[in-house]
């Protein structure tokens, strides 16, 4: 037998030829391809998943790559899966990617989703088949808490908080809600830290300290942030609040009285008072320690005084308010002129009422009547004492 060189055959008298028809299956191939989308700080490699196409009891394994690799070579319907390699990267890397899509075409160029995720290969086809990933964006979301029980000025939106990865820092103004509080989609382990922000009065978080950061998968559950640090991965979200507390003000109030006459009055028979607006806050006059406390609130406050109401009718009468200083323990000024002071978070302040007792005067007079006859002595001639 022979192999003819073209579809002719020559018959003579008495030949018997047989001649055999032979076809041969044209070879299929199914190329399974993976390509990662890496856009929220993923590190997942096309080779951490590997690639599946299945076709009743029978698996056929690949694992991923760009360049993709030959799965099978047999026609067949196949359902087209993926899971994590025997030998990924990093163990559970590939948590937090999503298949974005599932597309089956002759080329890169000219591809179609693949319906119900399969792919049929007939003889004679070339099929590439692309496995997408998405790593899944990240959520961290910053949050400001004020607490500050004396009237201090700030307000969460005068601090900016941020969240640092390398040279990257990410900012939200605090008070922020909703996605207005998302500094980031980029999964990672952040630095984070405040300032005070462009917008606010200079200065305005001064007196305010910064107590607390805590982190947690919710506002409701949340635990302190080890090293000011939080860490974020794809497809988590995470909520950090940032607690700064007002330093408590105090306002001194003190009483002296200099009275080198022996007048009746005590420093307790003062009160002395410290006015803002409508309100009043009044300290007993020799009052020691906290008892000497007018106030904790910050503020401006007016300075006077008055006769103590439960002492005796007139008795700081005889007596002038002579000075009037204030400022830190140990460090006062004069504002006898003003008699005003202001009361900033975390100041102490003392001020001292300064009243002097008047000096009397005991005037003797004496008189001398001689009469008719009398000796004819002067006033003079007499020496009083009291």
């Amino acid at each position: 037998s022979s192999v003819l060189s073209d579809p002719t055959v020559t018959l003579g008298l008495g030949d018997q030829i047989a001649c055999y028809f032979i076809n041969t299956a044209k070879e299929p191939k199914l190329y399974l391809h993976k390509l990662v989308l890496d856009d929220n700080s993923g590190s997942a490699l096309p080779s951490d998943w590997t690639l599946q196409a299945k076709t009743g009891q029978t698996t056929y394994e690949v694992i991923g790559s760009v360049d993709g690799a030959i799965a099978t070579n047999q026609t067949g319907t196949y359902a087209l899966d993926e899971r994590e390699s025997d030998a990924p990267s990093a163990p559970g890397i590939t948590d937090g990617d999503t298949l974005l899509s599932l597309t089956c075409g002759p080329d890169k160029d000219n591809q179609s989703p693949a319906a119900n995720d399969q792919g049929t290969l007939d003889l004679g086809d070339e099929i590439h088949c692309y496995f997408t990933n998405d790593d899944d964006p990240a959520g961290l979301y910053l949050y400001k808490t004020v607490v500050d029980d004396f009237g201090g000025p700030a307000v969460a939106s005068d601090w900016t908080l941020q969240a640092k990865k390398g040279q990257t820092t990410y900012e939200v103004v605090g008070g922020s809600i909703g996605d207005a509080a998302k500094a980031t989609e980029q999964a990672g382990t952040y630095d984070l830290n405040e300032r005070e922000s462009d917008a606010a009065v200079d200065g305005v978080t001064d007196g305010y300290d910064w107590t607390s950061v805590t982190c947690g998968p919710s506002l409701q559950e949340q635990s302190p942030a080890v090293n000011d640090q939080v860490t974020v991965g794809l497809g988590e979200d995470a909520y950090c609040v940032f607690t700064n507390t007002a330093r408590e003000p105090k306002l001194y109030l003190h009483k002296t009285v200099v009275d080198e006459h022996n007048g009746p009055a005590g420093a307790s028979d003062w009160a002395l008072k410290a006015t803002e607006g409508q309100t009043t806050y009044q300290v007993t006059g020799g009052a020691n320690g906290e008892d000497a406390l007018a106030t904790n609130q910050v503020g401006t406050y007016d300075l006077s005084e008055m006769e103590n109401s439960a002492s005796e009718a007139g008795i700081t009468t005889g007596y002038d308010w002579t000075a009037l200083t204030c400022g830190p323990e140990g460090d006062q000024t004069d504002v006898f002129d003003s008699k005003q002071v202001s009361l900033a978070l975390g100041e102490e302040i003392h001020c001292t009422f300064i009243n002097t007792a008047q000096a009397p005067t005991l005037k003797l007079v004496k008189i001398v009547e001689n009469g008719e006859n009398g000796p004819d002595t002067d006033a003079d001639d007499w020496t009083l004492t009291a």
